[in-house]
């Protein structure tokens, strides 16, 4: 019976006599000594096996690590990013505070965003308007209406301003708007400042009676006045050393109260 046999140097595979098993002698092919095998099935071609079961686990293993590391670092990857995303800073709105803010920290330019031009005017537009009317716009009445409208819109309570270019109260006015303090009682308002030396008798016929400025009037959806109104001059004037602080503990029961 031929003994299958395979040179061990060059790969040959032949077969030869089962009388010359155990025997040994040159290849033909490479000429490099070699020993027939002693039997067939110890000498049979090497035949590819598949994977052992051992292998198999192996496999299995490997796989179900690298998922894990996948879902692992995805989580991970997202906690980062969360985390990453609420450690950035985030400008801090001014909150609406029922009793008086005494914090002197003072916020300065506020961003505002998708609000109509005239909403820049004030120097904390997403937390307050104010608006400034000329004789030339039109009459004082109808422009009142315009702009009660939009205040409307925006969800702010409409007030009328009456100052003056050259008052000292109304100067100390201006300069304390960008104030956190002043801001926190303006929270929510829509102001219409009016120059009431370039309106003339426009006030008064419009059933606004001012002796003092600044002075504040709470208007209706129509541009009228609703009765409530207030004058700070004397207040800004025999001011106590901390003029924004006392501004503000005036003006904000008048402009977070009321009806609106």
């Amino acid at each position: 019976m031929p003994i299958p046999f395979t040179c061990p140097h060059c790969g040959l595979q032949t077969s030869v006599d089962e009388r010359y098993a155990g025997q040994s002698g040159p290849c033909y092919r490479c000429g490099q000594m070699v020993t027939v095998p002693g039997g067939p099935a110890a000498y049979a071609p090497a035949v590819r096996s598949g994977p052992s079961s051992g292998s198999v686990v192996a496999i299995v293993l490997v796989v179900v690590g690298l998922l894990g590391l996948l879902v692992c670092g995805g989580f991970m990857a997202l906690f980062v990013g969360v985390w990453s995303a609420k450690s950035q800073p985030v400008a801090r709105p001014v909150p609406f505070t029922a009793p008086f803010d005494e914090s002197s920290e003072d916020f300065g330019q506020l961003p505002a965003v998708d609000l109509p031009a005239e909403f820049y005017e004030s120097p904390a537009p997403d937390r307050f308007t104010r608006v400034h009317l000329e004789p030339a716009d039109g009459e004082l009445p109808a422009l009142l209406r315009t702009h009660a409208a939009k205040a409307k819109a925006a969800g702010r309570k409409p007030f009328v301003e009456f100052g003056s270019a050259g008052d000292t109260p109304c100067l100390r006015f201006d300069f304390s708007l960008g104030d956190r303090r002043m801001i926190d009682a303006l929270s929510g308002t829509y102001l219409i400042h009016v120059n009431a030396d370039r309106w003339g008798a426009a006030p008064a016929r419009a059933s606004f009676h001012v002796s003092n400025v600044p002075a504040f009037f709470e208007i209706d959806e129509r541009g009228r006045p609703t009765g409530r109104s207030i004058e700070i001059g004397t207040d800004i004037t025999d001011s106590d050393g901390d003029l924004c602080r006392r501004m503000a503990r005036v003006l904000k029961p008048f402009f977070q109260g009321g009806s609106r």
